[in-house]
């Protein structure tokens, strides 16, 4: 079957574009299915161990930032299914996953009953970093039916577009004016960034960053394959607990 990297990485670029609608430029850690290991990691151990502190470094060094990790989970039992929030022992990550598992619970996954869950103490990079942090087990792929609807390009385009609506209502509380830069005008065909009339020079150049991403990720042209994504209706019927 496909590998749970290519299905986590096409749920990032996506969740990428997405954000870009609300102004927010993320910074990826990957845009294609490689490893971050250094050229000096030999066996398979030496490779996931130095990807891991990799990244760690990468994120620890940006200023007042969110981490999203996107993945898949397994089971040796098929009847399990349903996506899963967990956080970091970091200040704001508990309200933001519980943020994203009742987003998904009120839209793409009505019969799910799961709970936010603080991540084990066995996962190195989110108890090695000091940012809010949430993991996002997406669905289990040793279910077949919920594996069919997480290869589907539909199906991740909606659920991306759930992680990140049900993450704004937090993140946003999280993340400053300042950080961001300024707002994105859509509906043009070109990039325009609308900053503040207040904004300092630390506002200014991320709104400098934020234009030199939109126009090298092809932002304008992906909106116009997203934004239906984006009128999900809630379900009608209460949630029934499993």
């Amino acid at each position: 079957g496909v590998p749970e990297s290519q299905i986590n990485l096409a749920i990032v670029l996506k969740m990428n574009d997405l954000f870009g609608l609300y102004g927010i430029a993320p910074v990826l850690l990957r845009e294609e299915d490689v490893s971050l290991h250094d050229d000096s990691a030999v066996t398979l151990r030496e490779k996931k161990v130095s990807d891991l502190k990799n990244r760690v470094e990468a994120i620890e060094s940006l200023e007042r930032v969110v981490l999203f990790s996107i993945h898949q989970n397994t089971f040796s039992d098929q009847k399990y299914h349903g996506a899963q929030a967990f956080y970091a022992p970091t200040e704001g990550s508990q309200k933001l996953a519980a943020s994203i598992q009742n987003a998904i619970r009120m839209t793409i996954q009505p019969d799910n009953s799961r709970q936010e869950k603080k991540i084990p103490d066995s996962v190195y990079l989110m108890n090695h970093i000091s940012c809010p942090a949430v993991l996002v087990e997406c669905g289990f792929l040793t279910n077949p039916g919920e594996e069919a609807q997480l290869l589907d390009s539909g199906y991740q385009k909606k659920m991306a577009a759930v992680l990140v609506s049900g993450g704004l209502k937090e993140f946003k509380k999280l993340m400053s004016a300042d950080e961001v830069g300024g707002t994105a005008l859509v509906g043009i065909s070109k990039p325009v960034i609308k900053a503040h009339g207040s904004s300092d020079a630390y506002a200014i150049k991320n709104a400098v960053r934020q234009a030199k991403q939109y126009v090298s990720s092809g932002i304008i042209e992906s909106i116009a394959e997203n934004i239906d994504v984006m009128r999900l209706d809630a379900p009608s019927h209460a949630a029934e607990e499993n």
